[in-house]
């Protein structure tokens, strides 16, 4: 999960336009690739497990 570079890798490749009007597939590209480790940390903070035992075992 590496949410500002995906955004920075984003803006980086994307800079060329001007208008700012990809600003919304900048910020698609860049959560995205990290919605399903938010989804699983969320629902694993929901199920009262503490954070050592969600990324040491259960990831």
């Amino acid at each position: 999960m590496n949410t500002p570079a995906h955004v920075a890798i984003n803006l980086l490749l994307m800079s060329r336009d001007p208008t700012h009007r990809k600003t919304a597939a900048i910020i698609c590209g860049a959560v995205i690739p990290d919605l399903a480790i938010m989804v699983f940390y969320a629902w694993q903070l929901m199920l009262g497990r503490p954070e050592n035992q969600i990324w040491s075992s259960e990831y």
